[in-house]
């Protein structure tokens, strides 16, 4: 069986790198395009909804859920 070529820009497409898994997050801590003041505002967001104050960490992982989500529907 031949390989899988994967595109070059396949972790800008996808936000996963070619060596990454969705069930494994890997990638820079702040995830595929999520700049600092983007968490900043996801924080102080999802702090508002949980009605405690958020990690870094908790947010990262809602951020990735949603983002899987949109992208399972889509």
């Amino acid at each position: 069986m031949a390989a899988v070529k994967t595109p070059p820009n396949h972790a800008k497409l996808t936000g996963f790198s070619a060596n990454n898994s969705a069930d494994r997050y890997t990638e820079s801590p702040l995830g595929g395009g999520l700049s600092g003041q983007d968490l900043a505002e996801l924080t102080v967001l999802w702090s508002r909804v949980y009605g405690r104050t958020l990690t870094e960490n908790e947010v990262l992982e809602i951020y990735r859920n949603v983002k899987h989500l949109a992208e399972t529907l889509i």
